[in-house]
């Protein structure tokens, strides 16, 4: 059984697409680096994640907090994220619902805030490792180019360059007999 399912993250976002769109990319690239339960009793689960910042990828992640209650039977997720969002309704905090929706809940391990900060430690250079550059000459696609003016004219022109030029000008076109004297 997933962690949250995913109706219950509809309901959490709401009307809203953005979010699940941004989400799933953060998802798909792999930004969530660590995730755990922070805290768990009978109708509260507590999850924290760590969450690479999109716009500084080596910079400190992200900390996010998805917390499901049960009520009476009813479900209810929310959010909270470190981002300058701050709405809890980011694409952090989707993405890493998205992720427990694929998640087991057996599969979860306990992780405190001290812990998850010192699992940072470890992760450090996984923005590093996961973007690092690569020169576009290393692409298989990218064939060199060859400039078609890589040849230069040669240091002396003939002579009769002028006609030469003009017999390449009109090669293959038909001259009117009365206008071909201008020419």
């Amino acid at each position: 059984m997933s962690v949250i399912e995913i109706i219950d993250i509809m309901d959490y976002v709401g009307d809203g697409k953005r979010p699940f769109v941004e989400g799933s990319e953060i998802l798909k690239c792999n930004h969530i680096i660590e995730f755990g339960i922070k805290e768990q009793t009978k109708n509260k689960l507590v999850i924290m994640a760590l969450c690479l910042q999109t716009s500084n990828i080596n910079g400190h992640p992200h900390e996010v907090l998805v917390t499901k209650t049960i009520h009476e039977g009813n479900v209810k997720v929310s959010g909270s994220c470190s981002c300058k969002a701050g709405t809890g309704k980011c694409k952090h905090v989707v993405g890493v619902m998205l992720k427990l929706q694929k998640t087991s809940i057996d599969s979860l391990e306990e992780l405190s805030c001290t812990e998850l900060r010192q699992q940072w430690g470890k992760f450090k250079s996984i923005g590093t490792e996961m973007y690092q550059t690569i020169p576009v000459k290393n692409f298989c696609h990218v064939e060199k180019y060859i400039s078609p003016y890589s040849e230069t004219l040669p240091d002396v022109l003939p002579n009769n360059i002028e006609k030469i030029v003009y017999e390449t000008l009109i090669e293959g076109i038909e001259l009117d007999p009365n206008i071909s004297d201008k020419f």
